[in-house]
């Protein structure tokens, strides 16, 4: 950003959240461009590549946004513009290994 506030404030980061370990990691709008790749951090599970290839595309496309819209420290001369969603796609369901043993004692 052009203007002459802590960078850190305006820090942009798309959350993730790994289905196998439950383990959440953020990564920063700004560094999904240049990856090859979006793995786990804790179990090393890696992202479907067509999926990591489609977030790393919409991730170029906002940055070049937020660099058109930024006027710099100018408040009545650019645009600001955030992205939030209440809550991520759930978590798909663990079995539960009890269920699972007392239906199959049931056959």
């Amino acid at each position: 950003m052009s203007n002459n506030l802590d960078p850190d404030i305006f820090k942009t980061y798309i959350r993730f959240n790994c289905f196998v370990c439950d383990q959440s990691f953020n990564v920063e709008l700004k560094n999904l461009p240049h990856k090859d790749s979006l793995s786990c951090p804790n179990c090393g599970q890696p992202m479907d590549n067509k999926a990591f290839q489609n977030i790393k595309d919409a991730a170029k496309l906002i940055n070049e946004a937020i660099e058109l819209l930024d006027k710099g420290n100018e408040y009545d001369k650019g645009w600001n513009f955030y992205l939030h969603w209440d809550k991520a796609n759930p978590l798909p369901k663990k079995p539960d290994p009890y269920r699972i043993f007392y239906e199959k004692s049931l056959d």
